[in-house]
């Protein structure tokens, strides 16, 4: 207890002393927040990783796979067109 008491003492009496000890304090507590955060950001790199392990369709595109077919027909026929306000059937069905 003494001890804590000639410290609080010295930096009363020298306020460059207490400045020091501010920047010290400063320095560790950012030195503790950076550790923090690169343990969050690796794990959710980790994370990331694990659940992109299968192949995504922007690397099968790349590798030179041929996609599959579109569902959706490209036919006309049987389409509705908007014209002057109304719907017109085209295609004759």
């Amino acid at each position: 207890m003494g001890f804590i008491k000639a410290i609080t003492s010295l930096v009363n009496a020298f306020p460059a002393l207490a400045k020091l000890f501010e920047r010290l304090n400063s320095a560790i507590k950012e030195k503790n927040a950076r550790e923090r955060y690169d343990k969050k950001t690796t794990a959710i790199d980790d994370a990331v990783r694990a659940a992109n392990s299968g192949v995504s369709a922007r690397e099968g595109e790349r590798s030179g796979e041929v996609a599959p077919a579109s569902a959706v027909s490209r036919s006309g026929q049987g389409s509705a067109q908007f014209h002057n306000g109304g719907a017109e059937e085209v295609g004759g069905v």
